[in-house]
């Protein structure tokens, strides 16, 4: 996958189709590639894939809106491009789609944190990741380790492609076994594990900053006038930050799972994103990111809609 996919980047920047390619490229450590951005023949060799590339590429389109972008894209990565093409923010004409089929990504840093110890190499071979640190090498089952998104994704391969790596995979079947198991727990319960999560944040904003919806120049937390929000950890204000987003993200989040795989502090945030997309799909029939000509949830107003819902 790949060779495959440097080929086609190669060839993409030598006949001048694109400006820039949008992948990943491999970290510091075993267990980590991050985005990169390929401008040139020469830097196509840098560029790599494995389930270990957790962002969601995306985040990056609307700062190239004056190039022609190649982007690698996974099917929440098509997802968020058709929501951010609805919100006016990027051009379809403007992006080649790599699209890669995906078997799901990594909780990287808690797998890390797992090991406990130095790791020298990691590879994936017959379900399972084969781990070697300076000590020994242990084997973990892949599936125990996939973010609870990938988990039940029914969208793992792209919408939509200009080319595509590899074959197609099968959904994993889809539903929210997760929130519904949430939602079994009495009111207090619920409270207690939402205010113990919220407790661990540190308001470092990775999940905005690795967020494809979140694309605002200026943030609702950052501004001063009104100031919606006060600065410091008290926690009221960290409950009400990550509230507040998640009603922005309402309609929009594609479930990539982006902003829980990248928190340094290990604060769970998909038990609310997924409750609010699950409620949507269940209430209105609302699935976000399927079509780029229809509108956000919030962004479309039907005559026929009694709101029967609110009684």
């Amino acid at each position: 996958m790949v060779k495959k996919i440097r080929e086609i980047a190669r060839k993409l920047l030598e006949e001048g189709k694109v400006d820039v390619v949008l992948g990943y490229e491999k970290g510091t450590e075993p267990l980590s590639e991050r985005p990169f951005v390929a401008r040139t023949v020469e830097e196509v060799e840098r560029l790599t894939y494995s389930p270990f590339a957790i962002q969601n590429l995306a985040t990056y389109l609307p700062r190239f809106n004056n190039n022609k972008v190649a982007i690698l894209a996974r099917g929440c990565t098509t997802r968020a491009i058709n929501v951010l093409i609805s919100e006016g923010q990027i051009e379809r004409d403007k992006i080649y789609v790599i699209g890669i089929p995906c078997n799901g990504v990594i909780k990287t840093r808690e797998l890390r944190e797992s090991i406990g110890e130095e790791i020298e190499d990691v590879s994936i071979q017959n379900g399972e990741i084969v781990i070697k640190t300076t000590t020994e090498e242990k084997k973990v089952k892949f599936e125990d380790w996939l973010n609870i998104s990938c988990k039940y994704c029914e969208y793992p391969n792209p919408l939509f492609y200009d080319v595509l790596v590899g074959e197609e995979v099968k959904p994993r079947g889809g539903g929210y076994p997760d929130v519904e198991d949430y939602e079994k727990l009495d009111e207090d319960k619920r409270w207690e594990i939402f205010e113990a999560e919220m407790s661990k944040c540190v308001r470092c904003y990775a999940c905005r900053q690795s967020c494809p919806m979140c694309y605002c120049e200026h943030c609702f937390v950052d501004s001063t006038e009104p100031r919606w929000v006060e600065p410091g950890f008290d926690k009221t204000d960290l409950e009400s930050w990550h509230l507040i987003r998640v009603l922005h993200m309402a309609g929009r989040c594609v479930d990539c799972g982006t902003c829980e795989l990248v928190c340094p502090e290990g604060v769970k945030l998909l038990f609310l994103t997924r409750k609010v997309a699950r409620d949507l799909k269940r209430d209105f029939d609302y699935v976000s990111g399927l079509n780029p000509e229809k509108p956000p949830f919030f962004g479309e107003f039907r005559y026929d809609d009694k709101g029967d819902f609110i009684l």
